[in-house]
């Protein structure tokens, strides 16, 4: 203990000769400058001014930031967090940067978009020079104490980061903070794949009171991450019928339907969100549901709405106009060449009307990457070889994964497999590192649905199983799992890719695992013509669970935690909001 004193002690005396870099994103100048003159007050800040979120990213390629105040609404721009998720995806982000929002506008609809980011702190307008000051000082405080917490999750040390933040925890003297620290905490053993203590934590959050929202939906995601998608959805359910998290918990609850495969049944809860209230996330989850129903006319047809109704916001329209002309491509793709001429036509319009007006490299980059995927239907080879020339096309450093994705098709298009292979391996990386679970599984999704068109899928289901063994015999049996899963759902006709989930399953008790039951997985294997070891090991798993019959039988939700009752949803929002605000 006074080792750690004496090392807090040495890291706040570094944080009075350090100013702390903080950005503010407000589009009306004058809120912008009365935010300044109160904060500059505070001393020790260097203060950065923004009017949206292009600006800060133009920055944040050349300095780094440590907060970022953001306000919601931002004029005919993103707004605040479609902005933190467009920076965090594109890594200009530090993982320690702190995020707080302003804003004035408390509909459901948008305090709930802030609060599944969940920001550090939310600050409603109109506010006083004293809340301010006590909000951000307060903030200010726990960066100090935590900031060698900090500066290890920047370096990636997340399990010496979770060492020193349970000795903060476990300190008496700073019981006033432990909410912020409890947050803390419950990001990173996510981030380290510690689900079952995520849980722990979230649970004994929530049985101090069962209103904190920041839990629920953390509950939601340790749930989610370790497979248990029975639980996650009862737990989900319960949101619905809290205003603030409904559309939300709508999504969520799409997405597991999604990847299960039950389409349809996506489709009828993605149909509860009203289309102008569907994200940007959400619409891409319904134009792919559409899809995997064979419905791309539907999808068309969605998107054109979405694009109709977003055209006051410049970046709306444009990621909306990608998303279209990426489906007339797709409808191009199914067809002869003599047939592709229409939806290809259509094609280069929208993607040279979404990439004009911007000096974005990584707009250029996608756009590109898609007209060059164009000239490769068409059969036009050596046009689609000279736009690979740019050499804006070959880093992707802080590309998005559908760019990549594209980039991949094309590059094995041109002859480079080895390249396109590459390209799909750091997706992956990617991917993983998403801090949204929503988005991370659509990605997921194209990542499989491209190694297959690309005859990739057996391969890279071989590694995730050497993956998933080594992990099993190191005892890491979240990761075996998330690897087993992976290597099942690329390769389903590769028996021991099925058996090596279901032992792993069976191993650790689990009657499911993201959807995938344990008897009929047993059912599905009996039918598959298995080797005689593999029948041998399938004999011997069926006489583990034969010794266990109702561990391996769908449990109801056994979190123990109360409900939230549509009758006290009302009155719940009111209390539900000052919870949010931490």
């Amino acid at each position: 203990m006074l080792l750690l004193s004496a090392h807090l002690a040495w890291k706040r005396a570094k944080t009075m000769t350090v100013k702390t870099r903080l950005a503010i994103v407000e589009d009306n100048a004058s809120a912008r400058i009365h935010l300044r003159s109160h904060l500059l007050a505070l001393g020790n800040l260097d203060i950065f001014s923004f009017s949206n979120g292009q600006e800060l990213k133009s920055a944040l390629r050349t300095q780094s930031m440590d907060i970022v105040v953001f306000d919601f609404h931002l004029g005919q721009h993103k707004n605040g967090v479609e902005w933190v998720q467009s920076l965090q995806k594109a890594g200009l982000l530090k993982p320690s940067t702190g995020v707080i929002f302003v804003t004035s506008d408390q509909t459901p609809q948008t305090i709930g978009q802030i609060i599944d980011l969940q920001p550090d702190f939310l600050i409603i307008k109109p506010y006083t020079i004293r809340t301010i000051k006590q909000i951000m000082q307060q903030y200010l405080s726990i960066r100090r104490l935590t900031l060698g917490i900090l500066e290890r999750i920047d370096k990636g040390e997340l399990a010496e980061a979770l060492r020193e933040l349970d000795d903060l925890i476990a300190n008496p003297k700073y019981v006033k903070q432990q909410v912020h620290l409890l947050k803390l905490s419950g990001k990173l053993l996510l981030q380290n794949q510690q689900y079952d203590k995520a849980l722990a934590l979230y649970q004994s959050v929530l049985k101090r009171s069962d209103r904190v929202i920041w839990a629920r939906w953390g509950l939601v995601k340790s749930l989610f991450m370790r497979g248990d998608w029975q639980r996650c959805q009862q737990q989900i359910s319960h949101l619905l019928d809290i205003q603030l998290t409904q559309n939300k918990a709508y999504e969520w609850l799409a997405c597991i339907e999604f990847e299960q495969h039950n389409y349809a049944q996506a489709e009828r809860w993605l149909d509860n969100i009203k289309l102008s209230e569907l994200t940007l996330q959400a619409v891409r989850l319904k134009s792919m549901t559409y899809e995997m129903l064979e419905r791309i006319d539907d999808a068309i047809a969605l998107l054109e709405k979405k694009r109709q109704t977003a055209l006051s916001v410049r970046e709306h329209r444009e990621e909306l106009t990608f998303e279209l002309a990426d489906y007339h491509i797709k409808n191009a793709a199914a067809v002869n060449l003599e047939q592709r001429k229409e939806d290809l036509y259509k094609a280069r319009c929208l993607i040279g009307n979404a990439g004009r007006s911007t000096g974005d490299r990584q707009i250029h980059q996608r756009r590109d990457y898609m007209l060059s995927l164009a000239n490769l239907l068409e059969g036009e080879t050596e046009r689609a070889k000279r736009l690979l020339e740019n050499d804006w096309m070959h880093n992707f450093s802080r590309s998005e994964v559908n760019t990549m994705l594209i980039a991949a098709q094309v590059w094995q298009g041109v002859g480079d497999a080895e390249r396109a292979q590459l390209i799909l391996q750091e997706c992956e990386s990617k991917i993983a590192g998403l801090g949204d679970q929503v988005e991370q599984s659509i990605l997921q999704t194209l990542l499989i649905s491209n190694e297959k068109q690309l005859n990739n899928a057996d391969d890279l289901a071989m590694q995730y199983n050497q993956r998933g063994n080594d992990a099993f015999i190191a005892g890491r049996h979240h990761e075996a799992l998330a690897c087993f899963y992976k290597a099942y759902r690329l390769a389903a006709s590769i028996p021991a890719f099925a058996i090596n989930l279901l032992q792993c399953m069976v191993k650790h008790g689990l009657s499911s695992y993201r959807g995938t039951y344990t008897l009929s997985l047993v059912e599905d294997l009996q039918e598959y013509p298995l080797s005689q070891s593999n029948r041998q090991r399938l004999n011997e798993i069926k006489r583990q669970i034969a010794s266990a019959p109702t561990a391996f039988t769908p449990k109801p939700d056994d979190t123990g935690l109360p409900d939230v009752g549509a009758e006290e949803s009302d009155k719940g929002n009111a209390d539900l909001l000052p919870s949010a605000l931490h």
